[in-house]
């Protein structure tokens, strides 16, 4: 057995490559992985879309790295079986590897984009806005912890709130000035949401603001004169409440996990905007 198959073998079955190379341990390793890939498996999909997200990812990096390290083991155990029976040992198989890299690369990039959808209330919140822009009304309305309506009610409101919301760029357009950067014909293009910190519910606070860009000049190390432009708050425009509800958690032999952050996701409770409130 050579140290390359030892090593292709392993990343295939752990414990394969070890058994091949005369390491009765491998078989513990066989039962291990069947244990590992199911906990995975039954755990990781109902916690990745929560605030155990975190958790997931730190889960299934390890279960990544301990595939690579099994390989890596029957790799140097094949090999050193060698070098006694003076054969050649290492053989350079061990870059069959890099084929983790790109693997980690994506899954850590679908898992992040597609999962984890409601561990963070800035996301929620964006996502909520983006299917505002969209028209997809039955996606917003899932974001909030109770229902703010029907689709109709929803969309009433929504044209409520950007008419409102436009009449009050309009007023603030002669404060901000010609070059302030303020449309209001593109109400959700101009304002901007910014943390404000926790709610009296003790859930998070993010305020709806417009700020005008102002020009800034300095000079770089005394010497070169450079501009740039910063945002000025203008005004607080309205405010969206969120907050931390349980979700699905998975079910152990013994019951229910406790409660803790795997079993938490973010939701919308109310969104104000110039007085017209959806929610709450």
């Amino acid at each position: 057995m050579t140290a390359r198959g030892a090593l292709a073998r392993s990343l295939v079955l752990w414990g394969w490559g070890q058994l091949a190379a005369g390491d009765r341990r491998g078989w513990l390793l066989i039962a291990a992985q069947p244990a590992a890939i199911a906990a995975f498996v039954l755990v990781g999909p109902p916690l990745s879309n929560g605030a155990g997200a975190a958790l997931v990812f730190v889960a299934g990096s390890a279960v990544l790295f301990a595939w690579a390290a099994v390989g890596v083991h029957a790799y140097r155990r094949a090999a050193r079986r060698r070098v006694l029976v003076e054969l050649p040992g290492p053989d350079g198989g061990s870059l069959v590897l890099l084929v983790f890299l790109p693997i980690a690369i994506v899954a850590s990039s679908l898992f992040w984009g597609l999962g984890a959808r409601e561990s963070d209330p800035g996301t929620v919140l964006d996502r909520y806005v983006a299917d505002w822009r969209a028209g997809r009304v039955a996606e917003a309305i899932s974001r909030f912890r109770e229902s703010p309506g029907t689709t109709a009610i929803v969309r009433e409101i929504w044209d409520a709130q950007l008419a409102a919301l436009h009449n009050e760029l309009l007023r603030l357009v002669p404060r901000a000035g010609p070059a302030g950067g303020i449309d209001p014909d593109a109400p959700l293009d101009t304002v901007r949401w910014v943390d404000a910190g926790p709610s009296p519910g003790g859930g998070r606070l993010v305020a709806l603001e417009v700020s005008r860009r102002e020009d800034v000049r300095g000079l770089v190390l005394g010497l070169l004169p450079v501009s740039s432009q910063r945002l000025v708050p203008l005004a607080r425009l309205g405010t969206a409440e969120l907050a931390p509800v349980r979700i699905g958690a998975p079910v152990a032999p013994a019951g229910p996990l406790p409660d803790g952050p795997w079993g938490v996701a973010w939701r919308l409770v109310e969104v104000e905007i110039v007085g017209v409130r959806l929610g709450g």
